[in-house]
Formats: structure tokens, C-alpha cells, sequence
């Protein structure tokens, strides 16, 4: 049983970059919350007040798509690593197999 290969290393943490480094929730909803008392303050008719509404719709829609799109990517990342390891698993299995017949063959 000592021919068996060790398994292979896990894979690397992600890089820096793909981190979250998105603010924290509660200093977003603050801001927002700040921005949204001043441009209420401004708006002077039922005309702007729709336009506002309008453009805060879209950028929830743009969040929510950001949000959709790393979502399906950090699934996609988590997917591949699923794959790699069961490759790796059967792999192994394989290998220990092989070693299970061998040393059964030269009891023989």
C-alpha cells in the first residue's frame, strides 16, 4: 500500500481580488438612506418625483444583475472545484483498487 500516491494539494485560495469587497450593508443603506432625504428635499413635481422613481428602479435592476452575475460565477467556481475533487476521489479509488488486486494477485 505504499505505492499509493498522496492526494492531490486542495486548490489555492482565490486571489485578493475576487474577495468580497463590497461596503458593508449597513454603510450602504445609510448612504442611500442619506441621498435619498436630500433628492426627496429637491423634487418639486409629480414629473420629477416619477423620473427619480425611474432611475432608482434602474439602479436596483443594475444591482440586481451585478448581484445575478457573481452569484452564477461563484457558482460556476464552486462547480469546477465539485468536479475537479470527485475527478480526484475517483482517482484515488482507482488507485487504492489497483493496490487491493495487486497485493490479492501475490498472496496467491
Amino acid at each position: 500500500m505504499s505505492d499509493v500516491p498522496p492526494p492531490p494539494p486542495p486548490p489555492p485560495p482565490p486571489p485578493p481580488s475576487q474577495i468580497d469587497t463590497q461596503p458593508k450593508i449597513e454603510e450602504t443603506e445609510e448612504t442611500i438612506k442619506d441621498t435619498s432625504v436630500a433628492v426627496l428635499a429637491d423634487i418639486q413635481s409629480p414629473q420629477e418625483l416619477t423620473a427619480y422613481v425611474e432611475t432608482v428602479l434602474l439602479q436596483l435592476q443594475t444591482k440586481f444583475d451585478d448581484l445575478s452575475l457573481q452569484l452564477v460565477s461563484k457558482m460556476d467556481d464552486m462547480a469546477s472545484r465539485i468536479d475537479m475533487l470527485e475527478k480526484s476521489l475517483e482517482e484515488l479509488q482507482q488507485s487504492v483498487s489497483e493496490d487491493v488486486i495487486t497485493e490479492e494477485t501475490s498472496k496467491t
